[in-house]
């Protein structure tokens, strides 16, 4: 009797060591660990200064590429 029932939870147990091992979790990798590390209470400032740093570099792009007025070339060798 002892026979038979190791029989029948052997298959159970592999099947419950291979969901196990399947559902671990990658690796993190710096920027996701070092993120994990960021308080909660701190995300809406993070935000709110990327999308502020964002915004000005493209500001800077646009005036460097559109304005007329910016000296980017010396004068001798405007043409």
């Amino acid at each position: 009797m002892f026979r038979t029932a190791l029989r029948t939870t052997a298959p159970l147990v592999r099947v419950t060591q291979l969901r196990a091992a399947s559902t671990s979790q990658p690796p993190k990798g710096k920027l996701r660990a070092a993120w994990d590390q960021v308080p909660v209470d701190v995300y809406p400032l993070v935000f709110a200064v990327s999308g502020v740093c964002c915004l000005g570099i493209f500001t800077m792009g646009w005036h460097l590429a559109t304005d007329r007025h910016l000296r980017l070339v010396p004068d001798r060798l405007r043409s």
